[in-house]
């Protein structure tokens, strides 16, 4: 009956058994590993296991008896959080257990994978001597307890997908990539063959969640949770219920879809929260549950932006803990260059570009960022790879709009402005108030000597664009108007585009960080020194966690003859990043300012290591000569 997969019919079997034998010790062993199979009754199953294994009744024990009874008393443990403790009763009892005694040693591999230990699994394959198709169905679960998602789906497409454990496996790894409507006739199918599975049970209402009603959701999986605290995934799932409940509100009528709310409910975010913390403390790599955490925490760094180092934490713990799944290394990447840490974000991102999974978000960063440390004086010259990482996001299906903007960029780079133009022309038809676009219309009217159609694009601009999203506009005015050495109103214009980027939603720290470099630029060349000064802490503000903002700021306080503060504020970039040699420059320049010498040639000495091959090598090594 057990190998036939009818569990409550074999412990009628048993209890028939057992009444005609009630001191029977091996049928009393055999009625707790039934029911750890199941996984129910659970409390009993430890109670008569440990019953069994001391005292008087475990001299009497046969020795397959007694394995049966460490077995059933392991695999309470491993349900119990108690990994530890339970694997080490699980691996005496499989030393114990004969090579045909298939039900137990099926349990027993299963219960190295509900602990995650791959190595140990694998040893068990081994020793069991399986045949395909089981071998190779163990191998990929292996992979799925590992993290390593798609590769174990690959292995699992040549298996014959009419055997339960092949449904099974495909269900839990379709969840783990988030493909909830692919993972549910899979679940379906593994619920009806292997019926009371806690993680089929798990994942089913995570498809829910996402594709179903997830307030019905959110109870089961609060009550899944409370029952079996340490069932796979219970907690995360639940804090993606919260997640779906707090963002969302239920549609018009039952079949309509759900409506995304404008902000969420702090009551449904707060318990998310409070999920995913519970996640990362009894799940297997708990790679999601650290996402999710990240995502929630970053959600306030518009009111808190020393928030960043623990988001950038929170990111990093989750690569940690899957880093066979692309999602997670993806999304760090992504937030590194979101943030300005450009050099970090690329090697990252280079790592990634060709792994399968990846989105088109990996090379059209790349792109992005090659354009962008070219533009902001990172770099001497553009990545000669910046072609082939733009037709890649295009054969992934990254969105037109944005490849035909980078294409516009890296053609005014080449020195190619009426063909950038072209690009530019059709973007700001398709969407008259495409800020970036109008940007680079601008600019490419400049390149083409056209002051006069770039001043007609810049008032163009103001009045396609909302008002809250116009301050890069009112930079490219000021930069028109500096070039034509009116610095009065450059200085003014670019005053009025910092103020309101400073407070737009959502800008990347990237992108503010510019902006400040820019008015202060501008500022200074008004005779503005103190208020130069003020975009400078301004920034800091806005930007707490980024050494360039430090560093911005200290050549700000500089030049108002501030050297404590600016000395203050150039620790504060090296502290930040050790690898910026912008910050040791300016450093440098702060202890020759004080006498410090000996310190001033180290940190000038370690500007010119770091910098070496930028657009600034030449200025540090000029600095280093001086002393």
């Amino acid at each position: 009956h057990m190998h036939a997969g009818d569990g409550n019919a074999a412990l009628e079997e048993l209890t028939r058994a057992r009444e005609q034998s009630r001191t029977h010790l091996g049928l009393a062993a055999d009625e707790a590993l039934y029911n750890a199979l199941l996984r129910q009754k659970l409390p009993g199953v430890a109670d008569v296991a440990d019953q069994l294994l001391s005292g008087d009744f475990a001299e009497g024990l046969a020795t397959r008896d007694r394995a049966h009874a460490m077995l059933a008393r392991g695999v309470v443990r491993v349900q119990d959080g108690e990994i530890e403790e339970g694997m080490k009763a699980v691996d005496e009892a499989w030393g114990a257990l004969p090579g045909w005694d298939k039900l137990s040693r099926t349990l027993a591999l299963e219960m190295a994978m509900e602990a995650g230990d791959g190595e140990r699994a694998r040893t068990w394959i081994s020793e069991a001597g399986l045949r395909a198709p089981e071998s190779d169905i163990y191998e990929a679960w292996v992979k799925l307890v590992e993290g390593d998602v798609m590769s174990a789906l690959e292995d699992l497409a040549k298996l014959p997908q009419e055997h339960p454990r092949v449904a099974l496996l495909q269900g839990l790894a379709l969840v783990e990539q988030g493909r909830w409507a692919e993972a549910q006739p899979w679940l379906d199918r593994a619920d009806k063959l292997l019926p009371g599975r806690i993680d089929v049970e798990v994942a089913r209402a995570r498809c829910e969640v996402q594709v179903g009603d997830p307030e019905a959701a959110r109870r089961k999986l609060e009550a899944l949770a409370e029952e079996e605290p340490f069932a796979p995934r219970a907690w995360t799932g639940l804090g993606e219920a919260n997640l779906r409940v707090a963002w969302t509100t239920p549609g018009a009528s039952p079949e309509a879809p759900r409506v995304t709310r404008d902000e969420p409910d702090t009551a449904a975010l707060k318990e998310a929260r409070r999920a995913f913390k519970w996640a990362v403390q009894r799940e297997h790599l708990p790679a999601e549950a650290y996402l999710q955490l990240a995502e929630i925490t970053d959600r306030k760094r518009p009111e808190d932006p020393k928030l960043v180092p623990e988001v950038v934490d929170l990111l990093a713990k989750a690569v940690e803990a899957n880093p066979k799944l692309p999602r997670y290394a993806e999304r760090e990447a992504l937030y590194l260059a979101e943030i300005g840490r450009d050099e970090q974000a690329q090697e990252k991102l280079v790592a990634l570009v060709d792994r399968p999974g990846v989105s088109w978000q990996v090379p059209l960063s790349l792109a992005r960022l090659a354009l962008d440390r070219l533009a902001y004086e990172r770099v001497s010259s553009l990545d000669d790879r910046v072609d082939g990482w733009l037709d890649e996001a295009e054969k992934r299906l990254a969105p037109p709009r944005d490849l035909e903007l980078l294409r516009a960029r890296v053609l005014l780079i080449r020195e190619q402005p009426k063909d950038a133009q072209a690009k530019i022309d059709a973007l700001l038809k398709a969407n008259p108030a495409d800020v970036d676009a109008h940007v680079y219309a601008i600019r490419a009217l400049m390149d083409l000597k056209d002051r006069d159609s770039a001043l007609v694009a810049v008032r163009t601009a103001l009045g396609a664009v909302p008002p809250e999203h116009a301050g890069r506009i009112y930079l490219e005015w000021a930069q028109i108007m500096s070039r034509g050495g009116k610095r009065r109103v450059a200085s003014i214009h670019a005053q009025n585009g910092w103020n309101r980027i400073r407070v737009e939603p959502n800008v990347p720290i990237s992108m503010l960080v510019w902006a400040g470099d820019q008015a202060i630029y501008h500022l200074q060349r008004d005779q503005k020194p103190k208020p130069a000064a003020s975009v400078g802490r301004e920034l800091t503000e806005a930007a707490p966690a980024s050494s360039d903002a430090w560093v911005i700021r200290a050549n700000a306080e500089l030049r108002t003859n501030r050297g404590s503060d600016a000395k203050a504020s150039a620790e504060k970039a090296v502290e930040l990043d050790a690898d910026n040699p912008r910050a040791h420059e300016i450093l440098g320049q702060l202890y020759a300012r004080f006498g410090r010498k000996d310190d001033a040639k180290v940190a000038f000495e370690k500007a010119l290591e770091l910098g070496k091959g930028s657009p600034q090598e030449a200025a540090y090594r000029k600095n280093l000569e001086g002393l």
